[in-house]
């Protein structure tokens, strides 16, 4: 598709479980991402686009490796022994049907791993973010984005200075990526 003018994309609106079983949420709600993403009506899409917070919740974190790392987490952690198993999963359905995803998600990171910010860290040593994640085509992690604007009550850390992302695609698009407001 890199030779053709145009490009097809699939924004997707998704109402999220609500149940009070986060497991179960989770479980439904990967279930409804991955039911899109396999979809016929989405054949032909060259990107997949979900909203913010729908996917899982402060129970279920999961590191996001840094883009610059081209970690595809399909293939680097098939056993979901570092990453949540729905970051794996969802990293595999890119690979599976060749298209770029593009994912919200609550993200963890070890305090120790951004020195440079001296603000105080969690008792878990964890920062947690409400972060898009976009996979590639081979289900490749090629962005991260972490919002900085927080909503209200929003329980979640900013980075130390607003981060201005852009990802490069194999069809001749860059695309540049925030939250919210």
């Amino acid at each position: 598709r890199a030779s053709e003018d145009f490009y097809t994309a699939a924004v997707v609106e998704f109402s999220q479980a609500d149940g009070t079983d986060l497991t179960a949420n989770l479980a439904d709600n990967l279930a409804g991402y991955l039911e899109l993403i396999n979809s016929p009506n989405a054949t032909g899409a060259d990107i997949m686009v979900f909203p913010e917070m729908t996917l899982n919740n402060v129970n279920s974190l999961t590191y996001v490796p840094p883009p610059e790392k081209n970690v595809t987490p399909c293939l680097d952690d098939p056993s979901a022994e570092y990453y949540d198993p729905f970051f794996v999963e969802i990293s595999c359905a890119a690979r599976n049907v060749k298209r770029y995803i593009v994912i919200n998600i609550n993200e963890k990171q070890l305090c120790s791993d951004t020195p440079e910010d001296t603000r105080p860290c969690a008792s878990n040593g964890h920062n947690i973010f409400n972060t898009n994640v976009v996979f590639d085509r081979n289900g490749t992690v090629v962005s991260r984005y972490r919002k900085v604007h927080l909503y209200l009550n929003e329980a979640r850390n900013t980075t130390v200075l607003p981060e201005v992302v852009t990802f490069d695609t194999d069809f001749n698009v860059t695309f540049g990526h925030f939250i919210c407001f």
